[in-house]
């Protein structure tokens, strides 16, 4: 289908990555960008072997062995699920060999010169206020708008939260918590839920809120913001993560345009 600087790439080679994929991803993946992502990941080995870079096969199967024994399985046991994927050991340590000669090309070229200083960490905490507020608060949820709108009227009137949501929520995790969800951000629930959520006052009830889930009725117990103290060694790793993965693909635009790439 292609060569990379002459190193060809056949078909059966994109055809039997296709089909390895879950169905899933074989219908967010063309074979043309498989082929494409063949092609960066042939030129990112090309580089590592140019950097002298050598995984061997003994220390790759010293870390199969170690992450097998962490997850408690054999090697039988391995063996038999690569089976069933029609591959096997010796595959998985051709694909270990590659990534590691790739991680250990880009921390060498690329990774080690990318830095996240504490202005930006401080900046991107002080433009992001949003994402550092969080609310705690506790829900009930039933199947229909009648019956909620009925345990909504319920305790309007002087029915304890807790106790309707013990008897009737069937969210069973909080309900036996009195409906309790304990502290969320916006992005950790669906935006109706946290929409609502973030607009009720502490200690106010919401109205019936439709989610995929069902129908919910939301009382918000406590509100805060996660301090900056408590925040900023996450952001500098997210935002190290995030430079990196940008550095990493213009690296290998670089090796791209400098390649000779012929498609057939």
């Amino acid at each position: 289908m292609a060569t990379a600087n002459s190193q060809p790439i056949y078909q059966s080679e994109i055809d039997d990555l296709y089909n390895r994929l879950p169905l899933q991803y074989q219908q967010l993946l063309t074979r043309q960008q498989l082929l494409n992502q063949t092609i960066a990941r042939d030129l990112l080995l090309q580089a590592a072997d140019k950097e002298g870079i050598v995984v061997t096969d003994k220390e790759v199967n010293e870390l199969i062995d170690s992450l097998i024994a962490q997850s408690g399985s054999t090697r039988a046991q391995v063996q038999q699920q690569l089976a069933s994927r029609n591959l096997t050991i010796a595959d998985m340590v051709s694909e270990y060999k590659k990534q590691i000669a790739i991680n250990r090309l880009l921390n060498k070229t690329v990774y080690s010169s990318v830095q996240v200083s504490d202005d930006e960490v401080t900046s991107f905490y002080n433009n992001n206020k949003e994402s550092f507020e969080q609310v705690r608060a506790s829900h009930i949820l039933v199947n229909s708008s009648e019956e909620a709108q009925r345990l909504l009227d319920m305790i309007r009137k002087g029915a304890d939260f807790s106790d309707i949501a013990k008897t009737y929520s069937f969210d069973k995790t909080s309900a036996e918590k009195g409906g309790d969800l304990d502290y969320f951000t916006r992005s950790q629930m669906v935006p109706e839920f946290s929409d609502a959520a973030f607009k009720l006052e502490v200690g106010q009830l919401s109205d019936v809120v439709q989610t995929q889930y069902g129908y919910h009725i939301i009382k918000v117990t406590a509100k805060r913001t996660v301090p900056f103290e408590d925040s900023k060694e996450q952001i500098r790793q997210a935002l190290l993560q995030s430079k990196q993965s940008e550095s990493a693909q213009l690296y290998i635009k670089q090796l791209w345009s400098q390649a000779n790439i012929v498609f057939y």
